[in-house]
């Protein structure tokens, strides 16, 4: 259902080019994966069309449904997903939110760790593995994530299907 959402909010911006809101008021539960996806692409459909307001999100209210509010409102997600611009995008970076994006990896890899171990309680193990998942998929975001699979190591070229994308947002982790 969660795949069925994302893809109806991108065929709507990119073949229609609709305005789109997303009533999120009555969900109960989102899982960090759906949270990330969601960001993702509420806020690529947002840069690519130089508009903000590209798609809007109406979000839970703490008395009428206190379980999706915090998942939404209290873990930041409802400030992302209305951070549809880059400054506002280098706001959540600036300010440790949970929810970030940028185009410089090798500038927010260590940052970031830093917050996250800052804001929960890892043992040394746990932390060890966070800064090296958080490193390896920034890492994985700047050398493959935009790439043609066919181009060399040594000479990367951006994958055409992705070209557009980079031209106006650079390579977002």
């Amino acid at each position: 259902m969660t795949y069925s959402l994302i893809r109806e909010v991108n065929n709507t911006v990119t073949e229609k080019r609709m305005l789109v809101t997303l009533d999120l008021r009555g969900v109960k539960l989102i899982t960090a994966a759906a949270s990330v996806l969601l960001f993702a692409t509420v806020n690529t459909c947002q840069l690519m069309n130089k508009n903000p307001k590209q798609v809007i999100c109406i979000f839970p209210k703490e008395q009428n449904n206190s379980s999706g509010y915090r998942y939404i409102v209290k873990t930041g997600l409802a400030r992302a997903l209305h951070s549809g611009e880059v400054s506002k995008l280098n706001e959540l970076v600036n300010q440790e939110a949970f929810f970030q994006s940028s185009n410089n990896p090798f500038q927010h890899a260590i940052t970031t760790s830093v917050m996250l171990a800052e804001k929960a309680e890892f043992d040394p193990v746990q932390y060890e593995l966070l800064s090296t998942a958080i490193g390896e998929a920034m890492l994985n975001v700047h050398h493959h994530a935009y790439n043609d699979p066919l181009s060399s190591i040594e000479k990367p070229r951006t994958n055409n299907s992705k070209k557009l994308l980079v031209g106006e947002m650079g390579r977002r982790w």
